[in-house]
């Protein structure tokens, strides 16, 4: 987009910068944490939300479990481990999917009931095929956690690896009945006038239709993860997106409608007979706040709803907007 004034032409594709530093942020976590897979230029800024999703920041959790939550014998051991791991605020990547370090994989359970899976395994055993990740395990936990209020992870049920049903809406039925609070929002009167079975769910889901769960007393329950889109991907990190891009645009329009007064600015600063300037995003620190590059120029800009700031370095830029 080029943005003219009176004596100064700007551009800027706000768009397109978020998606190179959706990019930069996801090369960089990636060289921090030697994991990530599928990393593209393309749809960067939706591969970031969408792994920001799938992880959990590591914080100490308490646990609550279903009523009728039953332990086989030979997951005890490594429940205790997972227990301990997330009331010691550890990181719980290890006993995740190995696709939740997949950019490119939509978990559609999670997408459409946000119930997430843990490998109980012995914390001592690393996968050996990837060390991030510990040895799968016979076992999975099915577990919920409010996206309001992540201080505490629900345990829902255990289930054979083996023979997961990733569509059985029973453990939709166990979050109900054992948190109501949690699902309130999510509960609907009525009932479904046919049955869907969890083969049919599966069915459904595989090609991107949301379905409800019938709870069985004239209550149906949708929307638990916000849903999937058509396309397979998150509803609720499409929503994100949107949101966070419509909020930057701001800061764009804020440029726009004062082309000239920034040019001056960023003229000054540079003492030349340059009127035409293009914009580099650096960085974001939030959606009402821009550090910006000027191109081939060794001049920084900063623009908030409120003020801009032209300095020498990004450091000088931070510090006058605060």
């Amino acid at each position: 987009m080029e943005y003219m004034g009176k004596q100064y032409k700007i551009s800027l594709d706000m768009h397109e910068e978020l998606n190179k530093l959706s990019y930069q942020c996801l090369v960089i976590f990636q060289a921090a944490h030697s994991y990530l897979e599928n990393v593209k230029k393309e749809n960067a800024l939706y591969q970031w939300f969408l792994l920001q999703s799938k992880l959990l920041p590591p914080k100490s959790r308490s646990i609550e479990k279903a009523k009728d939550f039953f332990c086989p014998s030979e997951a005890q051991s490594p429940l205790q481990s997972f227990e301990k791991a997330v009331k010691a605020g550890q990181d719980l990547v290890e006993y995740m999917s190995r696709d939740v370090l997949n950019t490119a994989f939509e978990d559609k359970m999670f997408s459409d009931w946000r119930f997430y899976h843990f490998h109980l395994s012995d914390p001592d055993i690393r996968h050996p095929d990837d060390e991030r990740f510990l040895e799968r395990s016979d076992y999975l936990l099915i577990a919920y956690i409010d996206p309001s209020d992540d201080d505490t992870i629900y345990f829902l049920q255990i289930i054979p690896h083996k023979r997961a049903n990733w569509t059985k809406e029973e453990l939709v039925r166990d979050l109900a009945d054992n948190w109501p609070d949690l699902v309130k929002r999510n509960v609907f009167e009525g009932s479904l006038t046919a049955k869907i079975s969890d083969r049919d769910r599966k069915q459904l889901r595989n090609n991107n239709i949301n379905t409800p769960v019938d709870l069985g007393d004239e209550r149906v329950i949708i929307g638990l993860g916000s849903g999937i889109c058509g396309d397979g991907s998150s509803f609720e990190v499409r929503h994100k997106c949107m949101r966070f891009e419509n909020e930057a645009q701001i800061i764009a329009m804020r440029i726009e409608t004062d082309v000239d007064t920034i040019g001056e600015l960023i003229h000054g600063k540079l003492q030349n007979e340059q009127k035409v300037f293009s914009l580099k995003l650096l960085d974001l620190p939030n959606t009402q706040t821009a550090i910006f590059r000027v191109s081939d120029t060794p001049v920084y800009l900063g623009v908030t709803l409120k003020k801009y700031v032209v300095a020498d370095s990004r450091e000088q830029v931070i510090c006058a907007l605060n």
